[in-house]
Formats: C-alpha cells, structure tokens, sequence
C-alpha cells in the first residue's frame, strides 16, 4: 500500500480553497497516522490505555504533530522513529472540564499560586482562555504527578518508536481546529514547503 503524502494533500486543499481549520481536521483528525502505518497494534495499544486513564473514548484520542503527518510543520523536520515525540491530543469537553476543576481546587479558585512554577500561571491561563489544557503548565498536585507518572512510563514502553509521548485535552474539535490551523497556515504560506 503506498504512503498518504500528507504535506501534497494540505498543499491541494489550500490551493482549492478549503478553509485552515477544515484542512487540520482532514490532517490531523481523519487521516490515517504516519507513526502506526507499520506498527497498527501498537497505535491500537497506546490509544487505548490513554483512553483508559482519561476515562474517555477512544475516539477522543488523537495522534498530531509529526507523528501524525510524517513530518512537523512546524519545525519542518521528518518523523525518526526513536527519536521523534508521539504528541496526543485528547478532544474531550469532559475531560477538559475534570482537569480545569482539579486546578481550581488546588488553588483555592486560583487565590492560591504558589503551585504554579514561575511563569506557569500566565501560560496556563492564556492556554486555558484559547480551550487547551497544558500538563506541563498546570500547578504541583497529584493529578500532575501521576499524569507525568503514566506518561513516563508509557514512554518508557515505547521507546523503540517514540523518544517520549505526551498529551494536552482540547475543550473541543474547535479549540483543536484553531490551535492545529496556526501550524498549518505556517507550513502552507511557506513556498519552500518541506
């Protein structure tokens, strides 16, 4: 079976006038995953157990990034098996919501900042305002240490394909759409391409 070029595919729908935040959800949220091409039980295996620990669907998870594409468009460097990340997106209202409650009792409806790492509360909010919830900005507490905890440990498991997975929750396909739509707009107005 032959490859999906992902970057022609963004390119032929830019060209033709789909919309950004269309073309991330037909990228990133449709297409098949570049990491699990070659290693589908695998893909089945981590969606899985992060589902499981989220206690959300699988359809809510989601590979992006490089991993996704096959390249990041960010960077634009290639997915290297062992030494690219496995980026997750988790799109789950719910699950957004938990999380945002856990941080807003740990401090004290955020009267309490001492949690927060220098710098982090700033970035946590304005990730918070656009409906992304980033582990690594949120404040010390036991949700943060056995989130770190399982994504150490799923890395570790997985490290003959990924240098390291980690995960953000998405309030929904929008806030995915928009977030995914910079990275893309980035990639495509660049006339280089990869």
């Amino acid at each position: 079976m032959a490859q999906i070029d992902r970057a022609d595919l963004m390119r032929q729908g830019f060209k033709s006038g789909v919309p950004l935040p269309k073309l991330a959800i037909r990228t990133l949220l449709l297409s098949p995953t570049y990491a699990f091409e070659q290693h589908h039980q695998t893909g089945f295996e981590i969606t899985e157990r992060v589902a499981e620990f989220f206690s959300v669907s699988v359809r809510a998870v989601h590979a992006c990034g490089s991993a996704k594409l096959g390249f990041s468009p960010v960077k634009r460097t290639p997915f290297l098996p062992t030494e690219s990340d496995l980026d997750l997106a988790i799109i789950d209202h719910d699950c957004f919501t938990r999380y945002l409650e856990i941080v807003i009792r740990e401090t004290e409806q955020y009267r309490d900042l001492r949690g927060f790492q220098q710098g982090n509360y700033l970035s946590f909010s304005k990730y918070i305002a656009k409906g992304i919830f980033r582990p690594d900005f949120m404040p010390a507490s036991e949700a943060r240490k056995k989130w770190f905890a399982f994504f150490g440990k799923l890395s570790q498991e997985y490290s003959g394909l990924f240098l390291k997975i980690s995960a953000g929750i998405y309030l929904s396909d929008s806030s995915f759409e928009l977030k995914q739509s910079e990275a893309l707009k980035s990639f495509l107005e660049d006339e280089r391409g990869l």
